[in-house]
């Protein structure tokens, strides 16, 4: 996970068009509530509640987690997952969505942000066939992305998995997108939004 508050990180995304991401830590607090599990925080957790990585820092409470693998909790067992900059490393993200729904009890919440395969940049490299360009910035050069979604994708694999998409932050005009990132807050069972508090309890 990226540390948003970084000022290396915060030039890295002004010249990649993701400065919109710079208050992605004020929206996932105003946004995440109750009992919270963060999935692949790296060196820099935003909550205090569960955090995993698969490699987890020594010097912090870290659980280890492969976010590739059944997660290792029962069903309902959070009000919020986050997952920052994770599902495009997964091999499979469509098993990890719904394992982030089956975690979450009903009316729970998903804050979810990943790359944006409709960032501008990108769409113009893949236009041009510049082959090296395109997979240096969808990541796909080092290996360290397994998949980039466009927006359709990632609102519709959030929906398969049984999502309701209450807002996105992509900065977008039709047909490509000025940032180079999604923002996604996303709701299990959308009837139930409304109608229970937030959980209690401890892992």
């Amino acid at each position: 996970m990226f540390d948003y508050s970084n000022e290396d990180y915060q030039k890295l995304a002004q010249k990649h068009g993701m400065a919109g991401y710079g208050n992605v830590e004020a929206l996932a607090r105003s946004f995440c509530r109750g009992r919270i599990v963060e999935l692949g925080c790296g060196k820099t957790p935003l909550f205090d509640g569960i955090r995993t990585d698969i490699v987890p820092d020594a010097g912090l409470s870290i659980k280890k987690v492969d976010c590739n693998s059944p997660l290792p909790w029962s069903d309902g067992s959070f009000d919020t997952v986050v997952a920052i900059e994770l599902i495009e490393h997964l091999n499979d993200h469509e098993t990890f969505l719904h394992e982030c729904n089956r975690i979450l009890r009903e009316g729970g919440r998903l804050f979810l942000t990943t790359p944006n395969m409709d960032y501008w940049k990108i769409r113009l490299a893949k236009l041009k066939g510049d082959t090296v360009k395109y997979r240096r910035l969808c990541g796909f050069d080092t290996g360290e992305h397994q998949h980039v979604f466009t927006n359709v994708e990632i609102r519709r694999a959030l929906e398969d998995a049984g999502f309701a998409v209450k807002q996105r932050s992509q900065g977008r005009i039709p047909f490509v997108s000025l940032a180079g990132g999604t923002i996604n807050l996303a709701i299990k069972n959308d009837d139930q939004y409304q109608e229970r508090e937030p959980t209690e309890g401890k892992e």
